[in-house]
């Protein structure tokens, strides 16, 4: 039986570089910011108050992103 450690973090402005290097590769390439472009980002994620974006790691390798954003709507 394979064992794996997965971990998962809230990602911060210090791991700006982290996605990048998992979204590296074609077709994202293009799309893909630098470490730059990453940090702004995040500092403008940072300003909506139910945001959060976080990594997902393999035994310490960063394999995954996602993002949690809650809004409120008329529909709740």
């Amino acid at each position: 039986m394979l064992h794996v450690s997965i971990e998962v973090h809230q990602a911060t402005r210090d791991d700006a570089e982290t996605p990048l290097a998992e979204m590296d590769e074609e077709p994202m390439r293009d799309a893909t910011p630098d470490a730059d472009g990453a940090r702004q980002i995040m500092n403008r994620m940072a300003a909506y108050p139910y945001f959060r974006a976080y990594l997902v790691f393999a035994d310490g390798i960063a394999v995954g992103t996602f993002v949690i954003l809650v809004f409120y709507s008329l529909n709740h």
